[in-house]
């Protein structure tokens, strides 16, 4: 799983190294700075560089119907606050409904 909160910008490099990455989850709404992007851009660019590759996105703000239009295709949504049991149940989901 990749998990970025402070620099989204270096997360899509690590996808083009060997190591496989089944698993991106991220807060839609990441820190700013400069030429910052959001969650739902990084999911985007991720998704591109490695098609299979499954999305968990969260944010303390709640889901909209104009948010969801700009997830990937097959994301799940998992909003704050959540429990440790809340993330890991929605990772195995998403393992168990998109095997590698």
């Amino acid at each position: 799983m990749l998990n970025f909160t402070d620099d989204a910008k270096t997360a899509p490099a690590l996808l083009e190294q060997d190591e496989p990455i089944d698993i991106l989850f991220t807060d839609i709404n990441l820190p700013d700075g400069p030429d910052a992007i959001d969650g739902l851009e990084l999911a985007r660019k991720a998704v591109e560089l490695c098609p299979s590759l499954r999305v968990i996105y969260t944010t303390g703000h709640g889901q909209t119907d104009g948010m969801t239009a700009l997830f990937v295709e097959d994301a799940t949504f998992l909003p704050k606050p959540y429990r440790v049991k809340q993330l890991t149940e929605a990772v195995q989901a998403t393992a168990e409904d998109h095997p590698g």
